[in-house]
């Protein structure tokens, strides 16, 4: 393969798209290089922390000005050089001679060392320079271009050391100097291309929180709260800003506050994890077993919810809230499977309304990634094989379309390959003559080689995969591209060949991003796998016009060749496979699954809290339930529970001195239930989904993946219409199915009978619909009874002066059901309905 990096003449128009791409209209966090010509703005998710890093222990102590400095910035990342440039000076490349290696020994971690004409980031300085400076001197240089405090000091950083600045200001502006520099500038202001400022987020009030959970970029870990504090009381000082603040180190300072955390009941966690995973509310039976489990045997039980078709539909909602596979469409990708696959064509062309087959196979192929995220879940292999398999998962539609001798049977999944894509010998489209072509073997290499992966992150003949590298970073390694480059400068986007190996304000993101979409290179814009040149390459044809082009290359030469993390991709090895080994070996990778699933558990997304100290707890948290995750061998069903045995899940309350809203652990309580775990609940407890299916899922919240891509998870008017509506139209429904079985077999009303008035037995019936609804616990005097009973009282005197016995016969929310003569002769029944509609409606039953 020819990976040769040149700086070729370049067609206008490409210019003019890559220069368009750099500058993003200048007021986008380069989203075109990333992509966004493919994936719409509405997917892009608005989360501030997009970096965990490994899982080492947090300190905020500074390096010293003797050492050097770790790289910040993604560019400098990803080559492995840790020189530090001139102040005031731009990213830049160098060359990667042997002199040039010897003259500046950080330099030996530039990508290819072997190929002199390759390139790597030397984060501003030419490390073929004449005279490059030592490591300490580089240091010295840069602490020397970092400004003390202005004259103006601010109270924040008023108490000085020999008359100069604060010790905390001193302690930030040290790590400052040794860790922020490169990508914020001398003074935090930015200035330079690729750099931002600091200032923003100070006056907003973000700059602590963020900073103590996702910077230096390489290590988030390196500094604390501790040292996030510090280093805003020097920039506050040096900049004379006014934040309100009495004092920058304002929550050290206050006075000690303790706290202890009230845990939920075993049987309230087991609960709400079995409507979560699908098993609906559990019986009395199994909730009474559960009481007064310890730990290991509260665990015990919930890895015990873990299986069937509800943890099923559990992990495969969860993982498509993420990746949104079932947001591809058939239109995407029928060209190409009628000219590459002959069964498609056939079997299409065999059916009298060719899109009935269309939309079965679309179907399938929507679920191929989430069935195989499940097959590794519940089998319990390594969820490192959700990106390394060698194999997919096949159904009915998708076995007729590989050909298979046999066809898998509807509704059946199974370990299988893709045996189906041809490729013409004659370098044309197979379909001209499928005699003069032959099978390909496709090699799978995980999710990121399924159609829906590769189709919900197309390409195009510019975007050159950038978009399948944006996400594919975003999704697995927990990293948003996007969040952590500055805004473009158009006076740094200049007109230079090459802008994404030349330009700084591009260089930045694309050192990073590039090597990582070139591992896709076999595969085309729609997902097909080496459709060009007899099976040799997916190149665009408008590529291979140009004068770039030589025959035998299966990458742009002017972009950079596929690696990882300054690596490339060594010769011989497929570059995906390659890559996915990469990412589940990166330390990012353990922290990324726990985000990714965080939503799915917790109703949030991660780190969507309140004060800096909880924000730093919960990266703690990560840290410690990552490191759990790698050490069971990657066993997702253990993560999961360790997540719903965590203080997070199970904390009900909080009691101790203090405001509690200054407590390091938010207060957990319920959360609102999602469309899909409201039909699990009103199935387990009434037989009936009602208005919360796939049909109205929209207006409780849910996604569509296409048009909705992301859950509404706070309450509305809209949502409280729903439940209302819902409540008005099911209730005479379902009470009168449960009191028309046998007492002993009904789910809601097992204590009474429609001739039964006696105030105690309305009452204990009571008792057992706000436990079994609400999760609620009365005694049978307690308010909430009383309130219900008074309803109770009210609604059957109301019935009686109506006299109407039947089955509220002219009421059309009954419509369907027997209509009896003289079934209400004691007028319960109304009543008991108008129960059902209030507890159903109440807020409580649609949380947990």
């Amino acid at each position: 393969m020819i990976h040769t990096i040149r700086k070729p003449f370049t067609p206008s128009w490409v210019k003019s798209i890559q220069r368009l791409s750099c500058i993003a209209l200048t007021s986008v966090l380069l989203a075109a290089c990333a992509g966004e010509d493919t994936v719409s703005s509405s997917s892009v998710p608005t989360d501030p922390i997009s970096s965990i890093a490994s899982s080492v222990p947090a300190s905020s102590v500074p390096a010293p000005a003797s050492s050097t400095p770790a790289p910040v910035s993604s560019a400098v990342q990803s080559s492995s050089v840790t020189m530090v440039p001139p102040p005031n000076t731009n990213t830049g490349q160098c060359s990667n001679r042997a002199e040039c290696r010897v003259t500046w020994p950080q330099a030996t971690g530039c990508r290819d060392k072997g190929t002199e004409n390759s390139l790597c980031i030397c984060s501003g300085a030419r490390c073929d320079a004449p005279t490059p400076p030592s490591s300490a001197s580089s240091v010295s240089s840069v602490a020397a271009s970092v400004p003390a405090s202005s004259s103006s000091v601010s109270s924040q950083a008023a108490s000085s050391v020999g008359g100069g600045l604060s010790e905390q200001a001193q302690r930030g502006k040290d790590f400052y100097a040794a860790q922020c520099v490169l990508c914020h500038g001398p003074s935090g202001d930015g200035g330079g291309a690729g750099q931002t400022s600091f200032l923003a987020s100070i006056t907003v009030g973000t700059m602590v929180s963020k900073t103590a959970i996702s910077m230096p970029l390489q290590d988030a870990t390196l500094c604390n709260l501790n040292c996030a504090k510090d280093i805003k009381a020097w920039l506050v000082g040096l900049h004379g800003i006014d934040t309100g603040d009495s004092s920058s180190d304002a929550a050290s300072s206050a006075p000690a506050q303790s706290f202890q955390i009230r845990r939920s009941k075993a049987e309230d966690v087991y609960r709400r994890a079995s409507i979560l995973f699908g098993q609906g509310v559990p019986s009395v039976a199994d909730l009474e077993d559960v009481k007064g489990a310890n730990y290991g045997e509260l665990k015990a039980k919930l890895k015990g919810l873990m299986t069937g078709n509800g943890f099923r539909e559990f992990i495969k909602t969860g993982a498509n809230d993420q990746l949104l596979m079932r947001g591809i469409l058939g239109v995407d990708y029928r060209f190409w499977f009628l000219n590459y696959y002959p069964k498609f064509r056939e079997l299409v062309e065999a059916e009298a309304n060719r899109f009935i087959y269309d939309s079965a196979l679309v179907s399938e192929l929507r679920e191929e990634p989430l069935e195989l995220i499940h097959h590794v879940v519940k089998n319990n292999l390594p969820y490192t094989e959700i990106l390394t398999a060698d194999y997919t998962m096949v159904s009915h539609e998708m076995s007729r379309l590989y050909n298979y001798p046999t066809p898998v049977a509807k509704g059946r999944w199974v370990k299988g390959q893709n045996t189906g894509q041809h490729v013409s010998t004659a370098n044309g489209l197979p379909s001209k003559d499928w005699n003069n072509s032959r099978l390909l073997d496709f090699p799978h290499v995980g999710i990121l080689s399924s159609i829906a992966y590769l189709n919900k992150y197309p390409s195009t003949a510019t975007n050159r995969n950038r978009a399948r590298s944006r996400w594919t970073m975003y999704h697995f390694l927990g990293y948003d591209i996007e969040a952590s480059a500055p805004r473009v400068n158009i006076d740094d986007a200049d007109d230079s060949e090459n802008p994404t190996l030349n330009n700084p304000a591009c260089t930045i993101c694309h050192i990073t991003m590039d090597p990582i979409a070139a591992g896709f290179q076999d595969f085309n814009d729609k997902g097909l796998y080496r459709t060009g040149n007899r099976a040799l390459d997916s190149l665009s044809r408008d590529y291979k016009k140009t004068d770039l082009y030589e025959n035998g290359q299966t990458w742009y030469a002017d972009v950079l060749p596929a690696g990882f993390n300054g690596e490339d991709t060594p010769q011989g090895e497929e570059p995906l496979r390659w890559l996915a080994e990469k990412l589940v070996a990166d330390p990012r990778f353990g922290p990324a699954v726990v985000k990714f699933w965080w939503p799915a558990i917790f109703g949030e997304k991660l780190y969507a809290t309140k004060s800096d100290e909880e924000l730093v707890k919960q990266q703690e948290f990560v840290v410690d339930v990552a490191k759990k995750f790698k050490n069971s061998n990657w066993n997702l069903k253990d993560l999961l529970a360790n997540l719903l045995m965590s203080d997070w899940y199970r904390a009900n309350n909080l009691a101790g001195s203090g405001d509690n809203t200054e407590a390091p652990l938010t207060y957990s309580g319920n959360r609102l239930l999602t469309p899909e775990e409201m039909v699990i609940k009103q199935k387990s407890l009434f037989d009936n989904a009602g208005l919360y299916d796939a049909n109205h899922s929209g207006a409780f919240g849910g996604i569509d993946s296409v048009n909705i891509e992301s859950r509404d998870r706070n309450m509305n008017v809209v949502k409280m219409n729903v439940v209302k509506a819902n409540s008005y139209r099911e209730s005479c429904s379902i009470a009168f199915k449960d009191f028309d079985k046998p007492k002993a077999t009904r789910s809601l009303f097992p204590l009474v009978e429609l001739s039964d008035e006696a105030e105690p037995k309305i009452r204990a019936q009571l008792v057992y619909l706000h436990e079994r609804l609400l999760n609620e616990r009365h005694g049978p005097n307690a308010k909430a009874i009383n309130e219900a009973y008074a309803l109770f009282t009210k609604l059957k005197e109301n019935a009686e002066a109506r006299g109407n016995t039947r089955l509220i016969g002219n009421d059309y929310l009954c419509a369907g059901e027997r209509n009896k003569n003289n079934f209400d002769t004691k007028f319960t029944f109304a009543a008991w309905k108008g129960v059902l509609v209030a507890l159903s409606s109440d807020y409580q039953f649609i949380t947990e």
